[in-house]
């Protein structure tokens, strides 16, 4: 891998992955996690969420952070844990774009661009 590549590589998480914090209070491992930059320019955040049952995944979006909250259900093995989790999406994303899809226990977050603001010209009316 090339410097440049290797710096790009830095520069990407440092600017454009979710910096990731957490509320999770449990004294076990943090829900696994992969966040990678898109083609197209948007982020996907794959997380697993093994055990829970998709109705019972709660999302929150705000423009700046998306937070995943799911509580264990009763009867599920003693290895599932609540969820309560908030990436925070990055200066050039909006949460609010998110879509969601689950498949085979992962959780699939693709995160949209913010749009860039366009100017306009306004008339200055007299009098």
């Amino acid at each position: 891998m090339s410097t440049s590549n290797l710096q790009s590589l830095f520069d990407l998480f440092e600017t454009q992955l979710p910096s990731y914090y957490s509320t999770h209070q449990s004294k076990l491992a943090e829900p696994n996690y992969l966040a990678k930059k898109l083609e197209d320019g948007k982020q996907e955040l794959t997380l697993s969420v093994l055990g829970h049952d998709v109705k019972n995944i709660k999302l929150e979006v705000t423009d700046e952070k998306v937070t995943i909250k799911a509580k264990k259900e009763e009867g599920t093995s003693p290895l599932v844990e609540d969820i309560d989790i908030t990436f925070s999406v990055g200066k050039d994303y909006d949460g609010t774009k998110t879509e969601a899809k689950f498949s085979n226990g992962l959780l699939i977050l693709t995160i949209d661009k913010k749009e860039e603001r366009k100017s306009k010209s306004i008339s200055i009316k007299v009098g």
